[in-house]
């Protein structure tokens, strides 16, 4: 029955319980002439029927009732499966929408079976298997390549996920998707077949129309092959990545030189073509490719400095560009340039998105970057934190190897004056000039002059094909003059600096500090404020001159120059403790009081810092605490004329 009609029957039943009730007009007309015996009557039978009608209507009351929940009941069912009927249909076309667009975006590289003669296939050499080993070969040559370009960034070259398809038979969703991939994708196809000559196997392989090739060899040398078909393959649809694998697998630690010569040349005509591509993505990750080769395969840091800018000019935001910018501007002592390269890494790093570095290594680029910071910047505990984290929890895809960052501790640690710590990280180092760098930290300068040019000669061992002479320059010898200096051979030191360049940070101030040794305070002056003014973020020059300035008993001078320090670098604890003592050679013992208190957050073991801060106490008459700090000096790293200086104080 319709609504329509249930409707009308309910109707009707009303209006024919009104029909054969008491029509008021009529039983006033009837009542008008009827005496009083008939009026009573009528009026029982009037009542009577009224009774039936109302029982009636009570007995239908729950049939009216089931049927309106039947009408309520139908209603909702029928709005659920309308509901989950245009819910079914919006979930199939957004399927349908998903899997059109995933296929319009398809660029990988698609590896189809190979056709293979019948007895290898019988041998189990199937097509299916010849291309999943020609699949797994590729893999482990990306393995070998570098982890910091994500694949998605790539635009000219096939990029993306590997896949080995085997034709299907039937109508399936899987062939159909594969129909939209090749109607709307942009996949690139590799397929082959491997045939019998006279003389053995041949792989015949093709990536496209123009790029064929074909590789023959006796059957005992078929996973050869294999090799030389995946190489072909990996270089004609990823060049990039090729040209990385070609340098990083001829490791320039014990390669021949006409070896990694020749991967690096080979490379580098390959990032030379892509300079070319039409995308400026692509042209800037070849120049930073570029520059990568050059650094790491050929050593020419200048080379590498050049490129990086190019890379950047093509797309001022590629983060790994950045990177290598901080490191060549380093190794060429631009501090300041390091740190400002440093610090825009810094702000790419820190988007919601970092398109282009792979997440596998975001947090050890993090790292490296934090750690770049702190060390420009004197915060030594900083750079320790972070490098004991990235040894922690190191990443999976071998973003840096453990000795960079074991390297890293040490310095920090020798940096902190902390000897035997750094010694202690020094037994797991292999990195040939960061001994080095830890006895002049910890101002061991006769090791430094006994060993400098054992570590040349190292280096020049190790690197046979790297240009070494910036690097000797600028990063070594300085300090080999220093220590010069420092031993009293002025004359040496003098000789030595001057081939050192005039652009490097630690090259001009280290010429100030070789001058202020010969107490040659106008040329010490010159130099210490050509340091400032080429490095103004950086605080060691300043900490520099306020030392000389305070030789010279000038201490209101030093503790200008000692501020300056601590304004660029809060947490380098060698200002600090520099404006402690200028405030005690101003008899202001109690005010230097804090500034060693403050210092020890940041270099804890320090000899020298615990020396002097007993030297404040005992003139603030706090012999007691004086006694417990002279006591934790003893214990800890001392020059010969500190150990002297202690010994006397102990017994004044």
């Amino acid at each position: 029955m319709t609504e329509e009609q249930e409707e009308g029957a309910f109707a009707g039943t009303a209006s024919q319980g009104g029909r054969t009730g008491a029509n008021p007009a009529a039983t006033s007309i009837g009542l008008a002439g009827a005496d009083r015996e008939e009026a009573n009557a009528f009026l029982r039978k009037q009542a009577r029927l009224a009774d039936l009608q109302m029982a009636e209507m009570r007995a239908e009351e729950p049939y009216k009732l089931s049927l309106f929940r039947l009408r309520r009941f139908s209603g909702w069912a029928k709005a659920i499966f309308e509901f989950s009927a245009g819910l079914l249909a919006l979930g199939l076309v957004a399927g349908i929408a998903i899997a059109v667009w995933y296929a319009a975006h398809a660029d990988g590289l698609v590896i189809e079976s190979f056709s293979v003669p019948p007895d290898l296939a019988a041998r189990g050499l199937t097509g299916e298997a010849i291309a999943n080993q020609v699949l797994d070969k590729m893999a482990a040559m990306q393995n070998q390549t570098t982890p910091l370009r994500p694949q998605r960034t790539f635009s000219s070259n096939r990029e993306g996920e590997y896949k080995v398809e085997i034709p299907e038979t039937g109508v399936s969703i899987s062939e159909a998707y594969r129909f939209l991939r090749g109607w709307l994708g942009h996949e690139a196809h590799v397929t082959g077949e491997v045939y019998r000559t006279t003389s053995g196997v041949t792989i015949a392989v093709r990536t496209g129309a123009d790029n064929t090739a074909s590789f023959a060899a006796p059957e005992a040398n078929f996973d050869t092959l294999l090799q030389n078909t995946a190489e072909y393959v990996y270089k004609s649809t990823q060049p990039y990545r090729y040209a990385d694998y070609l340098y990083r697998r001829v490791n320039p630690l014990g390669g021949t030189r006409a070896l990694v010569a020749e991967k690096v040349a080979e490379a580098q005509k390959i990032y030379t073509d892509l300079t070319s591509d039409p995308d400026a993505n692509e042209q800037a990750w070849a120049w930073h490719g570029l520059s990568a080769t050059n650094y790491i395969g050929l050593g020419k840091t200048r080379a590498a400095l050049t490129a990086a800018k190019k890379a950047l000019a093509r797309n001022p935001d590629l983060t790994p560009a950045h990177r290598g910018l901080y490191i060549y501007e380093r190794d060429l002592g631009h501090s300041e340039e390091a740190l400002a390269a440093l610090r825009r890494a810094s702000r790419l790093l820190n988007r919601r998105s970092v398109p282009d570095i792979d997440q596998h290594s975001i947090a050890g680029f993090r790292r490296e970057v934090a750690i770049g910071i702190a060390a420009l910047l004197g915060d030594y505990n900083t750079m320790a934190g972070e490098a004991g984290h990235a040894l922690e929890a190191p990443d999976p895809k071998g973003f840096d190897s453990p000795s960079i960052f074991i390297a890293f501790m040490a310095t920090a640690y020798a940096a902190q004056h902390d000897g035997a710590a750094a010694r202690a990280w020094l037994k797991q180092n292999t990195r040939p000039a960061v001994p080095l760098r830890v006895e002049a930290a910890l101002e061991n300068w006769s090791n430094v002059v006994a060993s400098e040019a054992l570590v040349e000669k190292r280096i020049t061992a190790d690197y046979p094909t790297r240009d070494e002479s910036d690097d000797f320059h600028i990063q070594l010898r300085p300090l080999l003059a220093l220590a010069k200096a420092k031993l009293g051979d002025s004359a040496g030191a003098e000789s030595l600096i001057a081939t050192t360049p005039g652009d490097c940070y630690d090259c001009v101030r280290i010429r100030g500090q070789i001058a202020s040794e010969a107490r040659q305070w106008g040329r010490a002056d010159y130099w210490f404020a050509k340091a400032v003014a080429d490095g103004p973020s950086i605080p060691f020059a300043h900490e520099d001159w306020g030392r000389s300035l305070l030789a010279r008993g000038k201490p209101d001078d030093a503790i200008g120059q000692f501020a300056a320090a601590n304004k660029t670098g809060p947490h380098f604890a060698d200002a600090l403790e520099g404006w402690g003592e200028a405030l005690m050679a101003k008899n202001q013992s109690h005010l230097a009081l804090a500034k060693f208190a403050e210092a020890e957050k940041y270099a804890p073991n320090w000899g020298r810092l615990h020396m002097k801060w007993g030297e404040a106490l005992t003139y603030t008459g706090k012999r007691d605490e004086a006694k417990t700090q002279f006591a934790r000096a003893a214990q800890l790293d001392l020059t010969a004329s500190e150990k002297s200086e202690l010994a006397g104080l102990n017994h004044g």
